[in-house]
């Protein structure tokens, strides 16, 4: 900003056009944003901001910082930006896009967003995770199931070898349990540990939980009790049951 009367009255910068140097876009919250989008419009037309000037030094851009924020209308106002969209998928130091930050708060509608600017949907972190599991970890069952329908891969693993249904279990998230086997998430996939979303629901001993993926391998509970059986046998009959359901 030019001057200290336009650093103290923004808008009024934002109005007269009074812009100078790089602009902290990636620091930008709330309704600030909504200022520097204004802002961004007017310099972008006077030539004065470019797309190397739209990330901080720890990677994130920001359009990552508008999806962290759960602002829909700012991303795909950015999205729309010359420039802007080639940020979609463009990882921060630890390798998270901006579909890692909307999953990771419950934004669906960002979800939506960006999916539809061409943001994948398996883009993976520095450690394996996806948006699908942040967004189970997370319990955010809406944003979940935006993922889902945008093709997020229900079985798919971190560095541990943990799929979402396991870390929703984990953290005892019923209803994304529910949707993900329901998606043909497998209740027996085990992680490096060896824990599977099953023994952890045994565990927890939460009301409805061990019920959740019980019922996806079993559809009814006729064929539970006549398909049970003990032994070594017993996974691989329940990996049967679950593909008929």
């Amino acid at each position: 900003v030019r001057s200290p009367v336009a650093a103290a009255h923004p808008h009024k910068a934002c109005a007269a056009g009074a812009l100078s140097g790089p602009i902290p876009l990636a620091e930008c919250e709330g309704e600030v944003m909504d200022l520097i989008c204004c802002i961004m419009a007017v310099a972008m037309c006077s030539g004065k901001v470019t797309l190397d000037r739209l990330g901080g030094p720890d990677g994130k851009t920001v359009l990552t910082k508008a999806a962290a924020a759960g602002r829909p209308d700012v991303v795909r106002w950015l999205l729309h930006v010359p420039g802007c969209a080639a940020l979609v998928n463009m990882p921060d130091v630890n390798g998270a896009s901006a579909l890692h930050y909307a999953a990771l708060s419950g934004h669906e509608h960002v979800c939506e967003v960006l999916l539809a600017g061409g943001a994948s949907v398996e883009a993976v972190d520095g450690t394996g995770l996806r948006p699908l599991h942040l967004a189970a970890e997370s319990g955010h069952f809406a944003a979940c199931k935006v993922l889902v329908q945008g093709g997020a891969e229900v079985n798919a693993r971190d560095e541990d070898s943990a799929t979402p249904l396991l870390l929703a279990a984990q953290e005892k998230h019923i209803e994304v349990c529910a949707l993900l086997v329901s998606k043909r998430g497998d209740p027996l996939a085990s992680s490096i540990q060896g824990r599977t979303p099953m023994t952890v629901a045994r565990e927890t001993g939460v009301h409805g939980l061990v019920g959740a993926l019980e019922a996806a391998m079993w559809p009814s509970a006729r064929k539970r009790s006549a398909s049970f059986v003990q032994g070594p046998e017993a996974i691989e009959i329940m990996r049967r049951a679950m593909t008929f359901r």
